[in-house]
């Protein structure tokens, strides 16, 4: 599919013909995320970023090689992938999935990746967009707690690199970096 790219010097958005509306609205909204960014972490943005946007789950899986995701940030490539149609759905908006991506790319600007652990990284992006979380899996705000009742705790060791795949462990890897 041909990719549209709407003219703008803090954002380049690529989208698909259908997702003018979305992609403008990223444009508009864009300079206020990064300042709220900012303002909240204390570093400028050093780079533009790109915004690929999608209108096909199947695409995006793809691209992402992931269901269980509905936005992801590349921070080597300066590059935000985010379905669309997983936009609409609670508790998932175009402007909160933009600010948690686009804060990784923030800390990845100002943080070499070696010395940036998974679980600080994720933590941060969703202090910064309000608890949003890009996983798709049903939340529970009880199971840190009852995580670390039982022993299941994951260590933050081994949350420095990569979160556990399995859904029962990438929900605790995400829920425990929120609660750090």
């Amino acid at each position: 599919k041909e990719l549209q790219v709407p003219a703008s010097p803090d954002v380049t958005v690529y989208y698909e013909d259908s997702l003018g509306g979305p992609a403008h609205e990223i444009d508009a909204f864009f300079q206020d995320v990064a300042r709220e960014l900012e303002t909240a972490i204390g570093w400028r943005l050093l780079e533009s970023p790109a915004v690929v946007l999608t209108a096909d789950r199947g695409t995006f899986i793809r691209m992402v090689g992931s269901d269980k995701v509905a936005a992801v940030a590349i921070p080597r490539k300066q590059l935000i992938l985010i379905d669309h149609t997983r936009m609409t759905l609670r508790p998932f908006t175009l402007r909160n999935a933009l600010k948690h991506e686009l804060c990784h790319l923030l800390l990845h600007q100002h943080i070499e990746s070696s010395r940036l652990p998974r679980w600080l990284d994720e933590g941060v992006a969703q202090w910064t967009s309000e608890g949003l979380s890009e996983i798709l899996m049903k939340r529970n705000p009880f199971l840190v707690s009852r995580a670390v009742r039982t022993g299941d705790i994951i260590p933050l060791r081994h949350m420095e690199t990569s979160f556990l795949m399995s859904e029962q462990g990438l929900l605790l890897s995400y829920e425990a970096s929120k609660s750090i």
